[in-house]
């Protein structure tokens, strides 16, 4: 396994991982709501943080060739959505969406580039389209729940 992809396994599991703290946080707090919210928030800092951090790092990993340019969208991706459980008003949430919609459509263009060039597929091109279209539904979501 290469380099980028055990840094990109570990991205996603640390996700994961924190996820299952957070369904079991989650929990807890209908129990007893006011003890675990800290740790609730802690957790959801922490694992953005992570993700960040992850993501920043592996720059280095794309200017050297070691991961592609779409693999560290998912990586900035992740860690953007992180910051949704930590924003506390609607407007936030949206700006949130928004970089992700704009991320999204620069990994769309970045795709299309290298199917135009022979290096990306049919299959490549559809999923980033549609991962941009599902980034703009929650956009539009996002922006609906606010009235």
């Amino acid at each position: 396994m290469s380099r980028p992809s055990r840094v990109l396994l570990t991205a996603l599991l640390a996700a994961l991982t924190l996820a299952g703290c957070q369904r079991n946080v989650k929990r807890e707090t209908l129990e007893s709501p006011q003890p675990h919210e800290d740790q609730l928030h802690q957790l959801l800092l922490e694992r953005q943080q992570l993700l960040e951090g992850i993501a920043e790092n592996a720059q280095r990993y794309v200017d050297a060739g070691r991961m592609t340019a779409s693999e560290h969208a998912a990586l900035k991706k992740a860690a953007l959505l992180a910051k949704l459980d930590l924003c506390e008003t609607q407007a936030e949430r949206i700006k949130i969406r928004e970089e992700v919609v704009k991320l999204d459509r620069r990994a769309e263009v970045w795709i299309e580039r290298r199917a135009a060039s022979g290096r990306a597929g049919d299959q490549e091109r559809a999923q980033a389209r549609l991962t941009r279209i599902e980034s703009e539904i929650d956009l539009i979501r996002e922006r609906l729940s606010d009235r």
